[in-house]
């Protein structure tokens, strides 16, 4: 069992990778759970640890991964962001844009326009510059930015498919004590709430299975009952355009328990019908995943968005050192490493990686700036495909068709 942990990417403040260390026991950074020990745990593992993430993934009854991780960034025993990516100024923003319709307006997206026009580009980024500017010129209160972080956590919870239990994994960042966040989510309240929901939800399973069912109005029903003109108005929003319970609640950035509880009356009286979505977001089957090994952090990110718009996911390493421990935990489709790294070579990663009989058969890419007849004809003794940086989508697109096709479509050859 390895005792590597995640590998971070780098923080806005230092432009260097965050690493944890590799001396910390693994039992310590990780852990399996029921789902209904989730909070629970996360806060008896999350004592001792200051700042960091939690990745977190379900998995079936045979101990497979059954979907991409979930994040939660985690900061003096609070959770202060949640999602399928870390925490960045622009992800952080869209989660207030998604629970907080009041940014969405034109006024205040100009205000915020205006901010980043009056900032150096390097500031434009920063999660902490942003926040200060945006409390200071009274765009949002501390409060709200809690109430956003609130709902994200509990929608990603009761959203993400566990199939009755998973495993967590803690990576370190000390950068994300330098938030000046007096807002958050506390892990207790996080375990107590969570209780709460879940007898909530318990009580409206009858009615309503999953946040991807679709409430429908039933118009004939409406004409024989009596409901005021103002509930009618809010039944006709709520169940406008065929979208999904999730997606209702996040476009008036409401709670999707609330909104429930408000549907379950109107279904009670026929009036709604809920509606299971034709492909519930639980049974597709997660992206393939490829691995990439670079310790440029600029590569790894423009590789990670590349491949997203291809239809993979991305691990990413920084550190040689780690990769190969990492590689075993999440068995990609296919492998990129940089050839030129400290620590350790792209070749001696690839050496490792070929004398692990679960990991022999998974393609191999070798990533340089550098394409001399000597890398090639390496690339081709360590039987591995060869790509210049920095990454081209076409590049990779033609290269991932060969070596790992998405499921469903044509196998290309050489």
């Amino acid at each position: 069992m390895s005792t590597e942990t995640l590998v971070i990417e780098e923080s806005q403040q230092s432009k260097k990778p965050v690493v944890s260390s590799p001396m910390v026991s693994e039992s310590i950074n990780q852990f399996t759970f029921k789902v209904e020990e989730l909070g629970q745990k996360l806060l008896q593992k999350s004592q001792d640890k200051p700042s960091g993430y939690w990745q977190i993934q379900s998995l079936s009854k045979l101990g497979e991964i059954t979907q991409a991780p979930w994040y939660l960034a985690v900061s003096r025993n609070k959770i202060i962001f949640s999602g399928s990516d870390l925490l960045s100024w622009a992800a952080f923003l869209k989660v207030l844009k998604l629970y907080l319709p009041s940014l969405r307006s034109f006024e205040v997206q100009e205000q915020l326009r205006g901010i980043e026009k009056g900032l150096p580009k390097e500031q434009r980024e920063s999660l902490i510059i942003m926040l200060n500017k945006i409390v200071a010129q009274g765009i949002l209160q501390h409060r709200q930015i809690n109430q956003a972080i609130r709902l994200r956590v509990f929608t990603d919870l009761e959203s993400y498919s566990f199939e009755g239990f998973g495993k967590a994994r803690f990576s370190p960042n000390s950068q994300l004590l330098a938030l000046p966040f007096c807002t958050g989510l506390k892990l207790e309240d996080f375990i107590l709430q969570t209780q709460q929901r879940r007898q909530e939800w318990q009580k409206l399973k009858p009615h309503i299975l999953s946040l991807d069912d679709v409430p429908q109005l039933n118009s004939k029903a409406m004409e024989h009952q009596k409901i005021s003109p103002k509930q009618k108005q809010q039944l006709e929003k709520l169940v406008s355009r065929n979208r999904s319970l999730e997606a209702v609640s996040r476009g008036f950035g409401k709670d999707p328990l609330e909104v429930s509880k408000f549907l379950v009356a109107f279904i009670n009286k026929d009036l709604v019908t809920m509606l299971p979505a034709k492909t519930p977001s639980h049974q597709l089957k997660p992206a393939p995943e490829l691995f990439i090994v670079d310790d440029a952090p600029v590569i790894l990110q423009k590789f990670k968005i590349i491949v997203n718009l291809l239809g993979y996911s991305a691990c990413c390493c920084s550190d040689p050192l780690k990769a190969v421990a990492m590689i075993l935990d999440c068995k990609p489709s296919a492998i990129f490493v940089d050839i030129n790294m400290p620590g350790a070579s792209g070749f001696q990663v690839i050496k490792q990686i070929r004398m692990k009989p679960e990991l022999a058969a998974i393609p191999i890419v070798i990533l340089t700036g550098e394409e001399s007849q000597s890398n090639k004809m390496r690339a081709k003794w360590a039987r591995s495909e060869f790509l210049t940086k920095p990454p081209n989508i076409d590049d990779i697109s033609r290269l991932l068709k060969i070596i790992a096709p998405l499921p469903g479509t044509k196998t290309v050859t050489k």
